[in-house]
């Protein structure tokens, strides 16, 4: 928090707008990579910060975050929590997912929204509650594993 404070106080608009969605509860690595267009458990941002080279590619993932948290959180208060951050930032990049029924599904099922001990558990909870009332289930859990591992791959680590 001290670089970007520090990068701030200097002028840089990427830090101030950085710190704007640190204010809504999001952790630092975690807000840096989505606004990198990564996703939240990414990392990649951390020396980017530090040395000030830090840039802002977009902020669609982490709105949506954002608005998913703001309206279905009052339901289920553990969306706020890193670990579904980090899930929902991974659904994100599933094409089979529809993003515009996560929120009407979790506040249909909020009980499916659980205490998570990791990424995993979560993207299950949040497959629970996308499926609810669901002829067609889908696995979104498994399908945003096998594309982190995809993306994985495609970037060499």
């Amino acid at each position: 928090m001290s670089f970007v404070n520090f990068y701030k106080d200097k002028g840089l608009k990427d830090y101030t707008e950085l710190s704007y969605y640190l204010r809504f509860g999001f952790p630092l690595q975690c807000a840096a990579s989505l606004l990198n267009g990564e996703s939240a458990h990414s990392g990649n941002a951390g020396r980017l910060i530090r040395t000030g080279k830090f840039r802002i590619k977009t902020t669609n993932s982490i709105d949506y975050i954002m608005e998913v948290i703001t309206e279905a959180g009052q339901f289920a208060p553990e969306l706020r929590k890193q670990v579904y951050i980090e899930a929902i930032s991974m659904l994100l990049f599933v094409p089979e997912f529809d993003r515009s029924s996560l929120i009407k599904k979790i506040m249909g099922l909020p009980r499916a929204i659980i205490k998570a001990a990791d990424r995993k558990q979560a993207l299950e909870s949040l497959e629970e509650a996308y499926n609810h009332h669901r002829s067609a289930k889908v696995n979104i859990s498994f399908l945003a594993l096998e594309q982190m591992k995809a993306r994985a791959l495609r970037f060499g680590k």
